[in-house]
């Protein structure tokens, strides 16, 4: 394993000054309101549970979106930056005292899912008609995958990792460094203890514990719409994130819809063209590398051979893993080591 460079208070410290540098939040007041993202409903439940807090919600919310730009990893580290940055206390408008964890902790318990899910819907509505100007091509494309939303739990602390691999080696010391990596992998728990919901999963190029959600965002890659699920297949989520998504937004000015092969199937085709007027866009398999005349249909909807429009394809059955038909060429028969295909230029 490379070792890592030690970081130093004087790197953290010109870090943490080039961050919050007057010119860097100036660009987030020219171009952010807070208030104006944030819903009357959600305003009015803040305040009513609160009554006349000392902090406004648009400068709790100012100090959590401060902590991810910043990428500062816990409230109490959070709370110095603040007390150590003018500009920082400016922006949020902490004009006289910086809120203590306990404080952030409250605020989190009462800002939750819900409330924010409304604060995004706003920002949809907010960005849209920009986005369509910007490119009207982008901001009429949906795009939905899955991915993993990690969690702040004890099992994703890398400490955790090491405290088993050393455990591991002192077992087995003869076992080259890759088995010892495997072997601590395949003995961590497959959930975290404080939050069942979070599983072991390999997402965003590492191992973490996360919750699964489904991601909806436009062309540009701005997120439209987020949905935490478990345990359901990814074809069987397309429906349920569309239908939320129209609960809150015109579908009608979206005109693309793109996925991976998870959500290949007919059910989600025939939802996305007769409920939803979207056009399913998939890309050809990257492996394909010989260049291919258009794809035809025969009259009664039966593909055929891209090279002799006279062969039809052949019924194989129907997968349930993909929900979808399957279709082979009329000149491959099955045998001990698979399909063999007797076209001469396949």
């Amino acid at each position: 394993m490379p070792k890592h460079k030690q970081i130093s208070l004087c790197d953290l410290y010109e870090e943490f000054e080039q961050a919050s540098s007057k010119d860097k939040l100036k660009m987030l007041t020219d171009y952010v309101d807070i208030e104006e993202i944030i819903p009357l409903e959600v305003k009015l439940a803040y305040y009513k549970s609160t009554g006349r807090p000392p902090y406004s919600l648009a400068s709790m919310l100012s100090a959590l979106i401060l902590q991810k730009i910043l990428s500062i990893p816990t409230v109490e580290l959070l709370v110095t930056f603040l007390e150590l940055s003018e500009p920082l206390r400016d922006f949020c408008g902490f004009t006289q005292s910086v809120p203590d964890p306990a404080t952030f902790s409250r605020f989190k318990d009462k800002i939750g899912p819900k409330e924010l899910k409304k604060i995004l819907d706003r920002l949809v509505e907010l960005t849209e008609p920009y986005l369509k100007k910007l490119d009207p091509f982008a901001a009429s494309l949906l795009v939905l995958d899955t991915t993993g939303l990690e969690v702040p739990v004890r099992e994703n602390n890398p400490k955790f990792f090491y405290s088993l691999k050393n455990q591991v080696e002192k077992g087995a010391p003869e076992k080259p460094e890759n088995e010892i990596y495997a072997m601590t992998i395949a003995k961590m728990p497959k959930c975290a203890r404080d939050a069942p919901k979070a599983k072991l999963m390999y997402t965003n190029g590492h191992f973490a514990y996360a919750y699964t959600a489904a991601i909806l965002t436009n062309g540009f890659g701005l997120v439209r719409n987020v949905m935490l699920f478990e345990g359901q297949k990814d074809s069987l989520l397309v429906k349920p994130v569309l239908e939320d998504f129209r609960q809150h937004h015109d579908l009608s000015r979206y005109e693309f819809f793109a996925g991976d092969a998870g959500f290949d199937s007919t059910e989600n085709f025939r939802y996305l063209v007769q409920d939803c007027n979207l056009k399913p866009v998939i890309n050809l398999n990257p492996r394909n590398t010989k260049e291919l005349p258009e794809p035809r249909l025969a009259p009664e909807g039966v593909p055929v051979c891209p090279k002799n429009p006279s062969l039809k394809f052949k019924y194989a059955g129907f997968c349930k893993s993909r929900n979808r038909i399957k279709w082979l060429c009329p000149l491959s028969k099955p045998g001990k080591k698979g399909y063999t295909c007797t076209c001469q230029d396949p």
